[in-house]
């Protein structure tokens, strides 16, 4: 007997998925709120986040969601801005190397962590790569620019 899909989508669910990605990401945010204080941080990354900012680097957080970011880095104080999806606009693959671009110029470094990122690294000037898989770090050494991995 051939195996038959069910649906894992309710209608009023599938309504969000047609709106686009970023429209669903901003539904979830805003309907999931997660304890930040529960949240752990990448302390190495932490570390050397604030050992840039000492040497006067601007440090921008391009991201899933803009508002959630806030909430979790803004006690940092290690950002000088956040970008992120917001609803309308997915911030992901060449839509964040574009809007990175607008604000930073071509001449900016990128810590990532994910297959869509590969796009950003291939333009930046360094690539931090962090959490990454084997096959992505072995994608990302590809283009020559790698300057540090957080495991």
């Amino acid at each position: 007997m051939p195996y038959q899909a069910k649906a894992l989508v309710r209608p009023a669910d599938a309504a969000l998925v047609v709106k686009g990605r970023a429209y669903l990401k901003r539904k979830i945010f805003q309907s999931v709120k997660i304890d930040i204080s529960l949240l752990p941080l990448h302390e190495e990354l932490v570390l050397w986040l604030k050992e840039e900012k000492k040497r006067d680097r601007r440090l921008i957080l391009a991201t899933s969601d803009g508002e959630q970011a806030r909430l979790v880095v803004e006690p940092l104080g290690l950002f000088d801005d956040i970008m992120g999806s917001d609803g309308q606009h997915n911030l992901k693959g060449r839509n964040k190397l574009q809007r990175i671009v607008q604000e930073c110029g071509k001449k900016f470094d990128y810590a990532g962590n994910s297959s869509a990122d590969l796009v950003i690294w291939k333009s930046c000037r360094q690539a931090v790569l962090v959490n990454v898989t084997k096959r992505v770090e072995r994608l990302a050494r590809r283009a020559g620019n790698v300057m540090r991995v957080f495991p």
